[in-house]
């Protein structure tokens, strides 16, 4: 059973697409199995997404022709699209000067392109020169809206927007009680 393991892995990470349950059993090694029914046609069943906006992951899973006694395997796991509008996001990091803000994307984060851009009232949406999956901006006197579209073969494949709020130019007060 190990072998049909590791060809399970490797079925995974290569993203096979496997169209029955008779070369499921084969790409998986468990022709001679007892329990394996190779004659049974190919139910698919999808898993929900992991994410509700940009890119996620979902496991296939066949839930007739498994080995053994088991009812449901999972075939492979494999990408997954919900909504491209991810609404406003919560940076990663927020201190009182600067503040960290992520694209969505999924690794390898490399695979993706990334349009920071500075969102104006009433104006065209300034686009910026970073290009990479994490942003990190100082607080300005106004606070700022910046969005990032994750793109991929040049279709926008998630959005997210946040909101820098200015820096207060107020100290901040520390209240310490005595007992």
């Amino acid at each position: 059973m190990e072998g049909g393991l590791a060809l399970l892995l490797a079925s995974l990470a290569a993203g096979a697409v496997i169209g029955s349950s008779a070369e499921a059993a084969g790409a998986l090694g468990w022709g001679a199995e007892p329990g394996l029914n190779a004659s049974v046609s190919t139910e698919l069943e999808f898993g929900v997404c992991t994410v509700t906006c940009g890119i996620g992951i979902r496991e296939v899973l066949l839930t007739s022709g498994c080995p053994g006694t088991e009812t449901k395997c999972i075939i492979r796991v494999e990408e997954c699209q919900a909504a491209v509008d991810c609404g406003w996001g919560i940076p990663i990091s927020e201190g009182l000067a600067c503040v960290k803000m992520p694209c969505i994307y999924i690794p390898p984060e490399n695979r993706f392109k990334y349009v920071w851009k500075m969102l104006i009232p009433n104006k065209t949406a300034h686009i910026l020169p970073n290009d990479s999956a994490v942003m990190e901006v100082c607080r300005d006197t106004h606070s700022v809206a910046f969005q990032c579209e994750t793109q991929e073969n040049g279709n926008i494949v998630a959005s997210i927007k946040y909101t820098v709020h200015a820096k207060t130019g107020k100290p901040i007060e520390m209240l310490a009680v005595f007992q």
